[in-house]
């Protein structure tokens, strides 16, 4: 089902192929200034009810720079490469502790090889979190652990301590990259604005953001019968459901894997064209609810 020239036509393709850069750039400015907005408002009314709102509202727009990382890996930001990367890489990748570069060796590999043994994400099996579907108890367990911070300490310790075990002159960028991220919070710490660091991004970034991060993963390709012609599914929810877990159309996934090039605001367009296809409409799997898709993960 990869070989889908026949499902749309080549004219309709180039026309959602078009990019426009300004609307990503806008829209990349936008949910930095939501951020900016939810820290000033904090500020203001420093309390712990308007604390949990900004808490949320941060959570879920990282999730919405993860969305457009994906774009840019891409080259969904814009055709001009250098733009592109630039762009992408100190805007949303820095505070999401992502290489745009690197990332996109991955992610093109999970396109290229989806659902093989060269499917970078297919390693996600080897560990029982990602076995579904699961109980209500162990479903509520892995969310707990997501949302309240702890397994992302637990994830980076064991990825420092693996990381030290198998060092060798090959993962001196990595060395680059902890060095920097420690000046940076050595410096806030020294200038008195740590507090702020911790509250705005790193406890955002550490409890909320892993467990849409994990609810990503799992219901793009997880828990799909192997004989589906497609192996993944889309989820198109509604507006509250889209802001929380699926921010600017990533919940578009079979779309995205049938033609990667078209950008994010103009998946819908060709959603609507792909339902006019009696193969895709027999083999998609499109659910209308995160919440829906979540039911049939537990067992």
């Amino acid at each position: 089902m990869q070989n889908n020239n026949s499902i749309v036509s080549l004219s309709d393709i180039r026309e959602l192929s078009i990019l426009k850069t300004w609307k990503s750039i806008l829209i990349i400015l936008v949910e930095w200034l939501i951020i900016i907005a939810c820290v000033f408002a904090h500020k203001m009314y420093s309390n712990i009810v308007m604390y949990f709102m900004v808490w949320f509202i941060i959570s879920t727009r990282l999730y919405a720079m993860y969305s457009l990382i994906h774009e840019a890996i891409h080259y969904s930001i814009s055709r001009n490469k250098v733009l592109n990367d630039g762009i992408a890489q100190f805007f949303l990748g820095i505070p999401l502790f992502i290489s745009i570069t690197e990332i996109r060796k991955a992610h093109l590999a999970h396109h290229k090889y989806l659902q093989t043994e060269n499917d970078p994400e297919m390693k996600h099996l080897l560990y029982n979190e990602f076995q579904f579907p699961k109980t209500k108890t162990q479903i509520a367990a892995l969310f707990f652990l997501d949302i309240s911070g702890i397994n992302f300490v637990y994830y980076k310790l064991l990825k420092l301590f693996s990381w030290l075990l198998n060092f060798d002159l090959n993962k001196l960028k990595d060395a680059v990259k902890i060095i920097l991220f420690a000046i940076v919070f050595v410096v806030a710490y020294y200038n008195n604005f740590l507090i702020d660091l911790m509250l705005y991004w790193l406890i955002p970034f550490a409890t909320l953001y892993q467990l849409l991060n994990r609810i990503r993963l799992s219901t793009e390709h997880f828990n799909i019968d192997e004989t589906n012609a497609f192996k993944t599914r889309s989820v198109i929810p509604s507006f509250m459901e889209k802001c929380i877990f699926s921010p600017h159309n990533l919940g578009y996934h079979l779309e995205h894997h049938l033609y990667p090039g078209i950008p994010f605001y103009n998946l819908p367009k060709l959603h609507d064209k792909l339902i006019n296809d009696s193969d895709y409409v027999k083999n998609a799997i499109v659910e209308s609810s995160y919440t829906e898709v979540l039911k049939d993960f537990i067992k």
